[in-house]
């Protein structure tokens, strides 16, 4: 039978693990390059580093996104894709087939 480890060894483990959590979440996107290469850039436009996590800090990073090409949503506005013009959800996949063509609110609506 194993003895159980001391409080020691446990208590180090325990920061260990901790600090390689707060590392991996702050420095994980530490650049827009970083974040340009995840896929949530192509898909949700989450290009720009901020914080230590990826989002959407420029309207650039939205209009090249499947969300803004699909849903209407390319404007960036608090780290996230939202609907910002008529025109946008104009353009949009959801407008052409759902008849969501209205800017309100942050998305597209009929």
């Amino acid at each position: 039978m194993t003895p159980p480890p001391d409080r020691k060894q446990t208590g180090a483990l325990r920061a260990r693990a901790a600090l390689v959590l707060t590392a991996t979440l702050a420095f994980g996107c530490e650049t827009d390059a970083s974040c340009e290469k995840d896929c949530m850039c192509h898909l949700k436009g989450w290009c720009g580093a901020r914080w230590g996590s990826c989002e959407a800090t420029r309207d650039q990073h939205c209009e090249k996104s499947e969300v803004c090409r699909i849903n209407g949503l390319c404007k960036a506005q608090g780290g996230e894709c939202v609907a910002g013009t008529d025109e946008q959800c104009k353009a949009s996949r959801s407008c052409q087939h759902l008849g969501a063509c209205r800017a309100e609110g942050g998305r597209c609506r009929e």
